[in-house]
């Protein structure tokens, strides 16, 4: 399975797209009944995001049958959080005909608690609720949020990031 990393350019308020890299990773989509799962499989394959020091966050644009198009990565090298730009996404999802995403971040760890790490932070709140604004005027459904640790991964939707069951260990 192929999945392209794409880049957005933005040049005086002029977005292009582009393919940043192409990753060839071993995956058979059909083995995972919702695309969260798929796309966690994807994102530690592409990114070996669990280990990761810094915050990083990520957009999974997704066709209709739920099959990954492609993916962006948000990343502030100056500090240890993610800035994520609305008109970026919207270019993205719009540019290669998204009909839903998934938005996917990390929470470095360095040993501390990963369950309490795993939740979602106020700040996690705000930014999935402006991706939910975002999608209801692009008309992309937003299919889920998912929260990164070293060896954990927890979808925002199952429990709000609180329910200790819809922990996923990372493999």
């Amino acid at each position: 399975m192929i999945i392209n990393e794409y880049e957005v350019i933005n040049i005086n308020n002029n977005y292009y797209l582009g393919i940043g890299k192409q990753h060839d990773i071993d995956l058979d989509w059909e083995d995972y009944p919702f695309a969260k799962y798929g796309v966690a499989q994807v994102l530690l394959q592409c990114t070996h995001l669990n280990d990761y020091k810094m915050e990083h966050g990520y957009i999974f644009a997704l066709d209709e049958n739920d099959y990954i198009k492609g993916y962006i990565e948000f990343q502030d090298w100056e500090t240890d959080s993610v800035t994520i730009d609305m008109k970026t996404v919207a270019f993205f999802l719009l540019s290669i005909g998204a009909v839903s995403f998934i938005f996917c971040h990390n929470h470095p760890t360095d040993g501390e608690d990963e369950d309490y790490l795993c939740s979602a932070s106020k700040e996690d709140i705000r930014v999935v609720g402006t991706l939910f604004s975002l999608a209801d005027i692009l008309g992309i459904e937003l299919q889920d949020s998912l929260i990164f640790t070293q060896s954990f991964w927890r979808s925002m939707w199952e429990g709000g990031g609180q329910n200790p069951y819809c922990i996923e260990k990372v493999c």
